[in-house]
C-alpha cells in the first residue's frame, strides 16, 4: 500500500464526517450575518437576552423579531409570540428565502397569520433583496 493509500483510508472518512459540519457552520455564519444586517436596518438590538437566558433575534422598539430560514417558518411563530410576551412587544417574523422554493412557506406562514389573526407580522428577505 503506498503513502497516498494510506492517507486516504485514515483521513478520508474524517474529511467526509466532518464536511456537513462544516457546511452548517456556514450556514449558521450567514444567517447570523443576515440578522445583524435586517436588525440594524432596523434600528433593532441584535440577540436581546430575555432573563429567562433565551435570545431574541433582534427587539426593535416596536417588535421582538425572529429570523429564520423559511423552512423553519413553524419554529418561528412559537419563538416570536414567546418573545412578544416576554418583551412587552409585537410580534414579527423575518423569513428568509433562499431560493423560489422558499416562497411556499412564506404562502403557507402568511395564510395561518391571515387564517387565525394571529398578532404576528411577516417580512421577508431573498438573495434579490
Amino acid at each position: 500500500m503506498n503513502k497516498l493509500s494510506s492517507f486516504l483510508i485514515v483521513f478520508l472518512p474524517l474529511i467526509i464526517i466532518s464536511a456537513p459540519a462544516a457546511n452548517a457552520g456556514l450556514i449558521k455564519d450567514k444567517e447570523a450575518w443576515v440578522q445583524e444586517i435586517w436588525c440594524k436596518a432596523q434600528q433593532g438590538t441584535l440577540e436581546y437576552k430575555l432573563k429567562s437566558g433565551e435570545s431574541v433575534d433582534c427587539l426593535t422598539p416596536k417588535y421582538a423579531i425572529e429570523i429564520d430560514r423559511a423552512i423553519e417558518w413553524h419554529e418561528a411563530v412559537g419563538q416570536s409570540l414567546y418573545y412578544a410576551k416576554k418583551t412587552g412587544k409585537n410580534a414579527g417574523i423575518v423569513l428568509v428565502l433562499r431560493s423560489k422554493n422558499d416562497h411556499k412557506y412564506l404562502e403557507i406562514l402568511n395564510t395561518l397569520v391571515d387564517y387565525y389573526k394571529l398578532p404576528i407580522t411577516v417580512w421577508h428577505i431573498s438573495p434579490s433583496d
